[in-house]
């Protein structure tokens, strides 16, 4: 093998390093910007967007690489992005996502990476290949402009962009997803992009990150196949299998890498998951890292249609979490109608499914909230104009001290499903409460999995840094989505709340 190859390992790496101490996943990227209205995520994608537009023109004009826009198939950009945006929520991670999760102990993103293979072999080299191509065909076929057609300079318009829009980002508040702030993860990914051109053309290859290519490729190997050395071929291999090495090395930064197992429905979903991802990005041309990391920057119309379309589809799994649950019929504590709503008018017919309490409930949550007796069913009081923000912290450890983080956590529930936004702060031994894998008593509810429904519904949870530490609890052992907090994040949160508990 040409050494020079090895260069897709060392690129690999860097991205599964970044990927993991930034949590830089655009899974629950695009989701959170619909669930919970944050943009950390998806401004750490446009800085390494903006530092690529600003630097790669240089590269090109010194002649260390030459720019190759990704295919643009109108109808397959759609198509194939809608897919990939609404099959991400099913394996838990966008292409590189799986990859460089299973470097931090997920054998869940192992069965999104098979997935992956076989969607995207089918598709690209497999007996599925015609329908591929059928679909690239329809409305015209391959669209050839990109910004060489414009008859100006490709840098007089990728400078003066990536210039406004860093600017632009770098006026906005400074949060963190992950162990770093978004502009930490940005910064280093746009960095790593703009590397990945000249290192891949010294075999050949005039492009930058990609993560379908060399899922296929390593599809083929493993079945027999033979692949080229340069070009489109082994330098690909080796920078997904750098995105896992890379990971694992910055999950130990937190202690030791344990593995974590879904159960075996979680398994299923996260290969079908993959299926999509592979199908989509097969049908797109490209995904997340191609179009999104690699494509964007250059302008390319394509990549920025198939970007656009895969939030959108990330955007329809989100609104569909958050609206399940709606048009169901009110009932008593024993799934039956109520006395005070056998009685429905045509207004009342369409009031959400409530609690013992007479709260509405999101269907998921109908068994986790409470239990009956509590009260009995009331209307609900009308409720005032703005959404009130709730700060809760929880410093009691999980399924001890009265189950009082059980408690916190089913008045989260409740308040969310009042329309309120919900922080919880985890604090102490509440850190606890957010670890993987706790195995509740007889009887009792998993906090895991309830956390884990809240924060579909739009609940954000972060744990005192410094009580993980004195915990002795890695962030890789937390559940995803936990960010690692501080005092001065707590005191935003009770700054800008309405209402403060601690349990």
């Amino acid at each position: 093998m040409n050494g020079t190859v090895i260069t897709g390992l060392a690129i690999g790496s860097l991205y599964g390093y970044i990927a993991q101490r930034g949590a830089f996943c655009l899974n629950s990227g695009f989701r959170f910007v619909v669930t919970k209205r944050d943009y950390t995520k998806v401004k750490a994608l446009l800085l390494a967007i903006a530092v690529q537009m600003l630097v790669m023109p240089a590269v090109f004009a010194l002649g260390w690489a030459q720019p190759t826009f990704p295919s643009f198939f109108p109808v397959g950009a759609v198509l194939g992005g809608l897919l990939f945006g609404i099959a991400m929520h099913w394996a838990a991670g966008c292409a590189a996502g799986v990859w460089f999760k299973t470097g931090a102990g997920s054998l869940g993103a192992v069965a999104g990476i098979a997935g992956m293979m076989l969607g995207a072999t089918l598709f690209e080299a497999g007996p599925l290949r015609g329908l591929r191509d059928t679909v690239h065909g329809l409305g015209g076929g391959a669209v050839s402009f990109n910004v060489t057609s414009l008859g100006v300079p490709p840098w007089a318009i990728m400078v003066p962009l990536g210039a406004v829009l860093a600017f632009l980002l770098l006026r906005t508040e400074t949060t963190k997803a992950g162990a770093w702030t978004w502009r930490r993860t940005g910064l280093l990914l746009g960095l790593v992009g703009v590397a990945a051109w000249p290192l891949s053309a010294l075999v050949e290859r005039q492009f930058g990150m990609a993560v379908i290519g060399g899922t296929v490729d390593l599809a083929r190997l493993t079945s027999g196949a033979a692949i080229p050395s340069t070009g489109f071929g082994g330098w690909d291999v080796l920078f997904v299998l750098g995105l896992p090495l890379g990971a694992y090395f910055a999950a130990r930064k937190e202690g030791a890498v344990k593995l974590t197992t879904p159960k075996p429905e979680d398994f299923a979903k996260m290969f079908v998951g993959g299926v999509g991802l592979g199908v989509g990005a097969s049908l797109a041309a490209g995904c997340t890292v191609g179009h999104g990391l690699t494509g964007v920057p250059l302008l390319a119309p394509g990549s920025i249609v198939t970007l656009a379309a895969i939030f959108a589809g990330s955007a329809l799994t989100g609104y569909y979490t958050l609206t399940q649950s709606r048009g169901a019929p009110q009932t008593d504590c024993s799934g039956s109608l109520s006395a005070v709503h056998s009685r429905w008018t045509d207004r009342e017919k369409n009031k959400p499914q409530t609690d013992c309490s007479g709260r509405p409930v999101p269907a998921g949550l109908k068994n986790m909230l409470s239990s009956c007796g509590d009260s009995p069913a009331v209307e609900t009081a009308p409720k005032e104009n703005g959404a009130k923000t709730i700060t809760i912290i929880i410093q009691n450890p999980p399924y001890k001290s009265g189950n009082k983080a059980w408690h916190a956590l089913r008045f989260a529930g409740a308040s969310i499903a009042e329309g309120m936004n919900v922080h919880v702060h985890l604090l102490d031994d509440g850190v606890e409460v957010g670890k993987l894998g706790q195995k509740p008593p007889e009887g009792t509810v998993n906090l895991e999995e309830l956390i884990k429904e809240l924060m579909e519904y739009g609940l954000e949870v972060n744990a005192c840094g410094l009580s993980l530490d004195g915990c002795r609890i890695p962030e890789g052992e937390m559940i995803t989505g936990i960010s690692r907090g501080s005092m001065k994040t707590l005191a935003t949160w009770v700054n800008g709340s309405d209402l403060v508990l601690t349990f």
